[in-house]
């Protein structure tokens, strides 16, 4: 569940893809192994857990750029995976991070989620008169 400090816009947002693919899939030698990487739907990344069966209880937490918590679970000593779907539609454009912490160990993945510039494109030809139109008047 995400907290109060998502900030809401009308704008469209997008998760740079880029960052997600490129090593996302980490793993801390016998203990976790963790994926983060985009769904099919716009704004939504995946994480997926698996955890080996221990006495550590694993953390997942979504925090902004400032740290702000904005997701936090805790994967019990029983659980050994888990798919967590993420909806980024409404937080503000911005750097974020996916952490998961169990005792010493924290694996993190950092994304980005930002808005596309969008550029007013000009008319390639136009159309102008040298002199204004002449409105001939017969009849009177």
């Amino acid at each position: 569940m995400l907290l109060n400090t998502i900030q809401k816009g009308a704008l469209i947002l997008f998760v740079s893809v880029s960052s997600l693919l490129s090593s996302s899939a980490q793993t801390v030698p016998g203990t976790l192994e963790m994926a983060v990487f985009p769904a099919k739907a716009p704004l939504k990344i995946w994480l997926v857990l698996v955890k080996p069966a221990t006495d550590k209880i694993a953390r997942i937490e979504l925090v902004n750029g400032s740290q702000q918590a904005l997701y936090v679970n805790n994967l019990s000593k029983k659980e050994q995976r888990i798919n967590q779907l993420f909806d980024l539609s409404e937080v503000a454009d911005g750097t974020y991070t996916i952490r998961v912490t169990t005792g010493p160990e924290t694996v993190e993945k950092t994304f980005k989620v930002q808005t596309p510039v969008v550029e007013e494109q000009m008319t390639k030809r136009s159309l102008t008169f040298a002199q204004e139109p002449k409105v001939a008047v017969s009849g009177l």
